[in-house]
């Protein structure tokens, strides 16, 4: 069986297209980065329990080539190379830099250009010809009016670098001539899971509320009723706003329909959100995340003047500003004729309330104990009105942990656990929290080369308290591990 070549799986949509891959029975190996605290291998096993835990089921791991897209022949080894021309059939090239602006380490042309030709390069060295692009809605840039999913080259001006470095990715794509006909998907801006809310990137919908939230820590009691003025918006202005979890539905329908072979698709929503609604979403997440802010911290914050928050604001919002004009029209008539069936969700202010709820209480991405985007971790919570546990902090009452260790030799255990080690405040019956792990990451905790607290904000741990209760993520961890150590074989 003929195995994907997929990139950017550790982003947002990289990893639903690698979930909706796998749920279809497709065998995929993906190029992924090592990073400092963790492997190729253990950032791609960290999505696995989420996923495994909605679909109810195991779930067939892809193969893993750790890589660079930015380096020569993607910085892998002649075996791994070997492998791929042995083994794959065809590319979904998802990874991409989202920078706006042109950062020192040539962000975002390093990754959107310089990555996709290496990769075409590879592809031609290794006879891969089957090929699938995401690139963006947003290659026709600041022109206005409707546009054909067969239009690229319209004389269009980009409004940023992120828009132009995908125009010149695309073109590339379109221009290599030993390819197949290459599958163009064009999304336009994707937001959080429909369903969860869940999002590991917090950029272009996110900033707004992110900046409002940053400026109420500050001591700005309310935000000016000119907020929409910062961004030159009327109130009519609409955005095209997709969730990641539909746009990867039918990103995998298309790819593997062979009648889609060759053409280009619009993954846009066929009903633009007004930025009226947006205002109201964000407005409602505000109040709400501010009631849970005063009701945890019990003091407000150090005033700051208004003049410099907005300034400020300004200042921040100033990279977005041609961001958030109003939307061209983007006909979808293939994406429609080849997912049918498959609506896309409304994005009313319910969804985009979920999705601001899911952000705060994620920290927008970094974590509470220091490292970046740890979903588990909340800074300020919800507004939610759970009940202070009622007893002493002296009181040995258990709780129970359910502790997962991941990999061939790992298991499931269920741990009591004294709620006075782990519990901040606690709320009645909770239901018991999740931690999962690999055993490499355990056997490195119990050694005591890692710490929990360096493990939890490295990312090598997942965590869930479907209650959540106030838990002390690092001592609940190390208890465990103490614990499952001290009473069951420990994971080879």
């Amino acid at each position: 069986m003929a195995c994907w070549l997929l990139t950017g799986a550790t982003g947002l949509l990289g990893q639903y297209l690698l979930r909706d891959l796998l749920l279809r029975g497709e065998r995929v190996c993906v190029l992924t980065r090592e990073t400092r605290n963790r492997t190729a291998e253990e950032r791609i096993e960290s999505h696995f329990p989420r996923w495994e835990s909605e679909a109810g089921r195991r779930l067939l791991r892809p193969t893993v080539l750790a890589g660079e897209l930015t380096q020569p022949d993607l910085g892998l080894s002649a075996t791994d190379q070997h492998w791929v021309k042995r083994n794959v059939e065809a590319v979904l090239h998802s990874a991409a830099s989202l920078s706006f602006t042109l950062e020192a380490n040539g962000e975002p042309y390093r990754s959107n250009v310089e990555g996709t030709r290496n990769l075409l390069g590879l592809c031609r060295q290794l006879s891969v010809r089957r090929f699938c692009h995401v690139s963006t809605a947003y290659v026709f840039g600041q022109s206005s009016g409707r546009f054909w999913e067969d239009e690229f080259d319209v004389g269009q001006t980009p409004a940023n670098e992120y828009e132009r470095s995908k125009i010149q990715s695309e073109q590339l794509v379109r221009e290599a001539e030993f390819l197949y006909p290459p599958t163009i998907l064009r999304p336009s801006i994707i937001v959080g899971d429909s369903q969860t809310g869940f999002t590991s990137t917090f950029h272009g919908f996110y900033a707004p509320f992110q900046l409002a939230c940053t400026l109420v820590k500050q001591g700005l009691d309310e935000i000016s009723p000119d907020f929409l003025e910062q961004f030159h918006l009327t109130g009519k202005d609409r955005k095209n706003f997709v969730p990641v979890d539909w746009v990867s539905q039918a990103a995998t329908r298309i790819i593997l329909n062979p009648l889609a072979r060759g053409r280009t698709f619009h993954l846009v929503h066929p009903v633009p959100t007004g930025m009226l609604t947006v205002w109201k979403a964000w407005a409602i997440s505000l109040e709400r995340w501010v009631a849970g802010a005063r009701a945890t911290n019990g003091k407000p914050p150090v005033k700051v003047a208004r003049a410099s928050a907005e300034q400020y604001l300004k200042t921040q919002l100033e990279v977005y500003r041609d961001y958030w004009r109003d939307d061209p029209i983007f006909d979808s008539s293939n994406t429609q004729a080849f997912t049918p069936g498959l609506r896309c969700p409304l994005l009313d202010v319910d969804l985009l309330v979920r999705l601001c709820k899911f952000a705060a209480a994620a920290n927008f991405g970094m974590s509470t104990l220091g490292g970046p985007r740890d979903q588990a971790a909340t800074a300020i919570p919800w507004n939610v009105g759970s009940r202070p546990f009622e007893g002493s902090p002296n009181d040995e009452e258990t709780t129970t942990l359910i502790l997962e260790v991941l990999g061939a030799q790992g298991g499931q255990w269920r741990l009591p656990l004294s709620s006075s080690l782990t519990f901040s405040h606690a709320v009645a019956n909770p239901t018991p929290p999740v931690i999962r792990l690999s055993g490499e990451t355990w056997k490195a905790i119990a050694a005591g080369r890692l710490s929990a607290r360096q493990a939890i904000a490295g990312g090598r741990v997942w965590m869930h308290n479907s209650d959540r209760s106030g838990l002390d993520w690092p001592v609940l961890l190390e208890r465990a591990i103490h614990l499952q150590s001290s009473t069951c074989a420990a994971p080879t």
